[in-house]
């Protein structure tokens, strides 16, 4: 059975550069207020190996819900699958968009930049399946929160990579004849 467990983590811990100049970006464009806006964010300006893992939400109230305006091409890569335009709670596996869900709601309620760690295990499996993801927030009209962007660990973690491929689609990866031919 899959088990996924979620904390909160301080982001002066994530140490690795790609998150560093995440934060930066954001920073700078926030320039003293609550967030910048999602119109301000010109992926272009961004480190380009950050963009295919990067996300963003929109923020839907009443109920309660984030679904994908923006959802990098290296998530589209590894789960086969585009959810711009869904829900979070369409992600797979299904016990993820709960863990997730509740990790955006965290970020809307404290308005600012916050930082998880997932694990997913199952029994007899001793990789390494922890995720490392920044969640920061973008706001509208400087007051509440309307998107909340997000870069997610995903280029050095094999064991991460080998589970997306299996669990975060709706079938399993099977190589195809290039890569087969490739791989021998």
């Amino acid at each position: 059975m899959l088990e996924i467990t979620s904390s909160c983590i301080d982001v002066e811990n994530l140490t690795a550069p790609e998150f560093r100049e995440f934060l930066a970006y954001w920073e700078a464009l926030r320039s003293g207020r609550i967030a910048p806006p999602w119109a301000e964010i010109e992926l272009i300006e961004m480190p380009a190996k950050v963009l295919p893992y990067l996300t963003v939400v929109q923020v839907h109230q009443a109920p309660l819900d984030f679904v994908y305006a923006f959802y990098g091409t290296g998530h589209m890569s590894l789960k086969a699958r585009d959810l711009t335009g869904h829900s979070i709670t369409e992600a797979k596996p299904r016990e993820n968009g709960p863990v997730v869900f509740d990790q955006y709601r965290r970020v809307l309620e404290a308005r600012k930049p916050m930082a998880f760690r997932r694990t997913f295990s199952e029994p007899g499996d001793d990789r390494d399946l922890t995720q490392l993801t920044l969640r920061l927030p973008l706001s509208g009209d400087g007051e509440n929160i309307h998107w909340i962007m997000s870069l997610s660990d995903l280029r050095s973690k094999p064991g991460m990579r080998d589970f997306y491929e299996t669990h975060g689609r709706d079938r399993p990866f099977r190589l195809g004849a290039a890569r087969r031919a490739r791989a021998v």
